[in-house]
């Protein structure tokens, strides 16, 4: 396999567990639940939602991206793929998450707001991004190479082969 692939192959694989992360609901806390009834909280949620909606909010909703749904291998695959960037700050951490959010909601602004959101440059954000991915690439690595035994053949400067 070619180190790019392998390496742009890491990336998607950091977005989509990014994704699946975010989308998972959490347990709350233990021992607290609520005994009232869900509540409605907008008009939509009494159940004809299409027949109040206009022309105009059914061609927003349907050029609008659609929601994340990760499948069952995707959730499989979640937490080793977000253990590749164990040892990062999480203040490190957040230009990956919000890479795929913008990546897959179509946020406008680029590596501009992402860097505005995390109070640094766009350049720092971009750094920041290939730097992880590159940790999380050197770290499926040698775990693959723990697992089958077998030295790499790909070496960190430039992705280049070793010869």
């Amino acid at each position: 396999m070619n180190p790019v692939d392998a390496l742009s192959d890491v990336e998607s694989r950091l977005h989509t567990a990014c994704l699946t992360d975010a989308v998972q609901k959490g347990d709350g806390p233990r021992g607290f639940f609520s005994t009232w009834p869900a509540y409605r909280h907008t008009w939509w949620d009494s159940g004809n939602e299409l027949s109040k909606l206009t022309e105009a909010d059914i061609a927003r909703r349907l050029i609008s991206a659609p929601r994340f749904v990760p499948t069952g291998r995707q959730i499989d695959e979640c937490l080793p793929t977000l253990a590749l960037m164990d040892g990062i700050p999480s203040a490190e951490r957040d230009v990956v998450y919000l890479r795929a959010h913008q990546l897959w909601y179509g946020f406008r602004g680029g590596w501009r707001r992402i860097g505005r959101d995390l109070g640094v440059s766009h350049s720092v954000a971009i750094s920041r991004h290939y730097n992880i991915t590159l940790y999380a690439f050197e770290r499926s690595l040698r775990r693959s190479q723990m697992c089958s035994g077998q030295p790499s053949k790909i070496s960190r400067v430039g992705l280049k082969r070793a010869s």
